[in-house]
């Protein structure tokens, strides 16, 4: 049977989680209303980059942002060299 520590160290893990789950999900609704806001005059490198920061922010793949982000930079730099 499991103690009331056990049960109190679940509850903070599980609170921990929501709350970094919730602010994930603050952090993509403003992110969506950006892209939404300036869909027609931004320029689409900078939209792409939202969207990827929005996508990273719900599924939480940090790892997704890094790779993308990082060739999107690479593509931009690469294009004003040649």
């Amino acid at each position: 049977m499991p103690t009331i520590k056990e049960y109190t160290d679940n509850y903070v893990r599980w609170s921990e989680m929501l709350r970094v789950n919730a602010d994930r999900i603050i952090r993509s609704s403003e992110t969506r209303k950006q892209i939404m806001r300036h869909a027609s005059s931004a320029p689409l490198d900078e939209l792409l980059k939202e969207a990827v920061d929005c996508i990273a922010d719900l599924t939480g793949d940090t790892l997704f942002r890094d790779q993308v982000i990082t060739s999107l930079e690479r593509r931009a730099h690469d294009t004003h060299q040649n």
